[in-house]
C-alpha cells in the first residue's frame, strides 16, 4: 500500500499502518465480520464492506477476529519500510529495592499539635 493507494485507512503511509491494515483485513476475512469499534477499510466498489460483529450474537466470530489480530505474524504482510524512520532500542535495567522496613527506617514522622 502506497500513499496514493485509495484503499487504506490511514492518510499517509507507514510500515506500521500498512501492517495494521493487513492484519485487520486478514482477521476480518477469517472471522467473517469486523467489530464495531474498529475502522472500516475502504474497498473496491465491487466489494461490499464487511459485516459488523455485534455483541453476544456474534461471540464466536468476535473471538476468531481478536485471536487472528493478535496471532497473525506481520511478516505475512507485504509492507515496505518507511522512507524516514528513527528506531530506538529499549533496554530495561532493574535493581532490587530494599524491603519496606529498611526503606522506611530512616523516615521520621513529626506531629505538631494544633493550637
Amino acid at each position: 500500500m502506497y500513499v496514493s493507494d485509495p484503499h487504506t485507512i490511514f492518510k499517509s503511509y507507514s510500515q506500521k499502518s500498512c501492517q495494521f491494515e493487513c492484519i485487520l483485513r486478514l482477521a476480518t476475512d477469517k472471522a467473517g465480520c469486523l467489530p464495531w469499534d474498529f475502522p472500516v477499510p475502504t474497498t473496491d466498489e465491487d466489494v461490499p464492506p464487511p459485516d459488523v460483529c455485534v455483541g453476544n450474537y456474534d461471540a464466536d466470530q468476535l473471538i476468531a477476529f481478536r485471536t487472528a489480530m493478535f496471532v497473525t505474524d506481520v511478516s505475512t504482510c507485504d509492507c515496505l519500510p518507511d522512507c524516514e524512520r528513527i528506531a530506538y532500542e529499549v533496554h530495561v535495567d532493574k535493581i532490587p529495592l530494599p524491603n519496606r522496613k529498611e526503606l522506611c527506617r530512616d523516615v521520621v514522622f513529626v506531629y505538631r499539635a494544633r493550637n
